[in-house]
């Protein structure tokens, strides 16, 4: 994974993935079932 910008925004875009990977998993795991 590369990181691109300064630790400001790194920060914030690391977050940001982790929720929306977590979000997908859970809606994947919602529709599974």
């Amino acid at each position: 994974m590369l990181v691109i910008g300064n630790n400001s925004t790194q920060k914030h875009k690391v977050p940001f993935l982790l929720v929306l990977a977590s979000q997908k998993a859970f809606l994947l795991m919602v529709s599974w079932k």
